[in-house]
């Protein structure tokens, strides 16, 4: 993987939709960049709007940014109440993707299942 942080990111998301669509899902795309989340996973009960992160693996534990970084400013900010549903977080270094919700604190154990 390219060491440019988009290029990290379309690698994280293409692999997020993969994942998804092996899953049985249907996948949409919002349109124009402007949303976000990253992608919408319908599930057959509900719409999830998706955010896609990067992880890293340190000491046994998946890391990645829960808050998103302005173009224009390095200052990171947090994403709204109803922005997001959950973070899929694809991690290079074990070829793994996780889906969280988004409320769930960040802990050691607490990744949940893999996708």
């Amino acid at each position: 993987m390219n060491g440019h942080t988009t290029g990290k990111g379309n690698v994280s998301e293409s692999k997020v939709l993969a994942a998804y669509l092996q899953a049985g899902f249907i996948v949409s795309l919002p349109f124009g960049g402007g949303a976000p989340y990253d992608l919408v996973v319908d599930t057959g009960e509900q719409f999830l709007k998706v955010q896609v992160k990067t992880g890293r693996l340190r000491d046994g534990c998946i890391l990645f940014p829960m808050q998103r970084f302005s173009g224009h400013t390095l200052k990171p900010r947090s994403y709204g109440e109803n922005e997001i549903d959950v973070f899929a977080v694809y991690c290079p270094d074990n070829e793994q993707t996780y889906v969280l919700p988004k409320e769930q604190p960040a802990a050691k154990d607490s990744l949940g299942e893999g996708l």
